[in-house]
């Protein structure tokens, strides 16, 4: 029934023992037992957001706003979708009949008719004046000078000994899927193909196209994917390392003598970390692909043809995706200093507050380790794979404790949108949602909006007893 032939009626529904209505005109659709998705540091007052048909929708807990106890979720509950000035959703324990305007709170029925704009005054306040988005892309004169200074990579382990891409040539890293179609009459190094993002990707083993004997294989394998030309192509590895940030200083070309053969040029140049002790192989990605065995896999491989690829790659944001509790969140690669390990042993601060889990030392400098799900008050998650995602904004380093990191994906313009206003509340922290291929949603967050908080309750609680990180 469109709104034209709702004119005049209103839909009633039931929040705990009180019957309500809203005119049926204001209603888009009324949705049956959807998923919500809360965000941290949401209001009280947000049930969550759903994802519907693309569009992010804020949903509220009429129950909280109306000062009644929340109940459990149940198969009767729905939400019932308002589209006025902006859509939000209202959760509601039932929905009752559609009857006209003027029976309702007419002598001997029950119920009234609700003041929504009043109501989400009363439990969210006025929307904070101005434009909130921040552009994250943005980086001060001096990160920019750091920015030109280094090179950026993306490290894994092949074999048990460390390799790295350009992190410009990847597309993304996903997961293995357990499933993989195999090619027949194919070469050991192809693994078969899978569906990505609507297309086939070929998978080649990286061990087996490098010669190097992985020992049993399994674990923890992902895919990178990287783009050369127009063909798109996924290199199977044993596990992720981190996003490293390298002095130019620190990075040396390939002696000519290692780069002759078969091989040559598959080593682009070795990076010398922690004074040496850690080298790290830098593979290029061209000549890893144009090598004549390379080749003629991709030949022995089904793969469809993509127009525009690279214009929509380079429309596309890179972002590091990682879980808490049952959560995804996201992070700007340019933003990411790397991704490492939590230390075994951490300093701990005086006074700090529980959130802060300590210090510890990163290449000279004291850096403070946040135990983002404590921030974000996210319980559950898998805490025997946490890793530490390092941010550098400016010249300010801090350490993110995460359950886990997913990897790297590009969203496209049209899978981002900017945070409900009910969804933010006082908090900008969370700035955009982005809405991914499996219908779920990843919480972007906005780097310079956290560590500005996270600095400011540090140094409240700490004040001087907080170390020189500078």
């Amino acid at each position: 029934m469109d709104r034209g032939h709702r004119s005049g009626s209103a839909l009633t529904f039931v929040v705990g023992p009180e019957r309500l209505a809203i005119a049926a005109c204001s209603i888009s659709e009324v949705v049956r037992n959807p998923v919500l998705v809360r965000p941290p540091l949401s209001p009280p007052a947000l049930a969550g957001v759903v994802n519907l048909r693309g569009q992010v929708v804020p949903v509220v807990a009429m129950a909280h706003l109306l000062g009644q106890e929340v109940a459990a979720s149940n198969e009767h509950q729905r939400v019932i979708v308002v589209d006025e000035d902006s859509r939000v959703g209202l959760l509601v324990d039932g929905v009752l009949a559609l009857v006209p305007e003027g029976a309702v709170g007419a002598a001997g029925q029950p119920g009234r008719m609700m003041n929504l704009a009043a109501l989400l005054a009363s439990g969210f306040g006025k929307p904070a004046a101005g434009a909130r988005v921040r552009v994250v892309g943005d980086r001060s004169a001096e990160a920019a000078q750091l920015t030109e200074a280094t090179d950026e990579f993306f490290s894994f382990d092949v074999g048990g000994q460390e390799f790295a891409l350009p992190l410009g040539d990847m597309r993304e890293v996903v997961a293995l899927p357990a499933e993989v179609a195999r090619v027949p009459r194919t070469d050991d190094a192809m693994r078969g193909v899978t569906a990505l993002r609507g297309r086939l990707l070929p998978l080649i083993a990286l061990d087996v196209l490098l010669g190097i004997d992985r020992g049993g294989g399994g674990g923890d394998e992902r895919i990178l994917v990287v783009q050369l030309g127009g063909a798109r192509v996924g290199l199977v590895i044993e596990r992720t390392r981190a996003i490293v940030r390298v002095p130019r200083a620190q990075v040396d070309p390939v002696p000519p003598v290692l780069t002759r053969g078969s091989q040559e040029a598959q080593v682009q140049s070795v990076c010398r970390l922690d004074g040496g002790r850690r080298l790290i192989s830098v593979l290029s990605t061209e000549h890893l692909l144009r090598d004549d065995f390379a080749q003629r896999l991709l030949k022995q491989a089904p793969t469809d043809e993509g127009e525009g690829e690279e214009t929509v790659v380079a429309e596309t944001e890179q972002v590091l995706v990682f879980a808490l509790g049952d959560n995804r969140f996201g992070l700007p690669v340019g933003c990411v200093e790397e991704v490492a390990r939590v230390p075994e042993r951490l300093s701990r601060l005086p006074k700090a507050p529980p959130f802060i889990e300590g210090v510890t030392e990163l290449r000279g400098r004291v850096v403070p380790v946040i135990d983002q799900a404590q921030r974000f008050g996210v319980v559950g998650g898998a805490a025997g794979q946490r890793r530490m995602v390092v941010l550098r904004i400016g010249s300010a380093l801090a350490g993110l404790m995460v359950n886990s990191v997913a990897g790297i994906v590009r969203l496209a313009p049209d899978a981002l949108q900017d945070s409900p206003e009910l969804a933010a509340g006082d908090s900008r922290t969370i700035h955009r949602i982005g809405l991914a291929e499996d219908g779920g949603m990843v919480f972007l967050i906005d780097p310079q909006e956290l560590l500005d908080a996270a600095e400011q309750d540090l140094m409240a609680a700490v004040g001087k007893d907080l170390p020189d990180l500078s």
